[in-house]
């Protein structure tokens, strides 16, 4: 059996870490998108300690966030959390360019990030909800992980 020296100079050492701890606040995805006039949902997932604790929605770039009880509804804002699968879920109605930006979904002390974008799509109501000549998917889909 050989052991290699990696103290011999010129030998250089690799080391991968992986961690197995799934994150405490995670989404699908980064970047979620809605056409005009029509409605974008982003559910954030908590898990571990931070099930049980207060969730937030806020909105990058002001001091205002939105505390979700079982269910709550504000202007064009519905937040609901399901208490056992710890997911807080968050619609946006009556998108408007406005509506465009940063947004955070936090519990405890993590945040994580998520980017709303709003597709200037002709909307058309029908009975079963909301559709648009086709889905936009973003082109980058940024990710910021909150590991425990």
């Amino acid at each position: 059996m050989k052991i290699h020296d990696f103290t011999q100079p010129g030998t250089l050492l690799s080391l991968v870490l992986l961690s197995l701890c799934p994150p405490e606040l995670h989404a699908e995805r980064s970047v979620f998108s809605g056409p005009v006039g029509g409605l974008v949902q982003v559910r954030c997932v908590y898990s571990g300690r931070l099930r049980s604790s207060e969730k937030k929605w806020c909105r990058s770039g002001t001091s205002v966030c939105l505390t979700a009880s079982s269910t709550s509804r504000l202007y064009k804002y519905t937040l609901h959390t399901d208490p056992h699968t710890g997911v807080l879920t968050v619609t946006i109605r009556d998108l408007q360019a406005s509506d465009a930006g940063w947004y955070w979904c936090t519990g405890g002390d993590a945040q994580l990030p998520v980017y709303v974008s709003v597709s200037m799509e002709t909307v058309l109501k029908g009975e079963s909800g909301y559709f648009t000549g086709h889905e936009k998917v973003p082109e980058t889909d940024l990710r910021f992980p909150v590991w425990c």
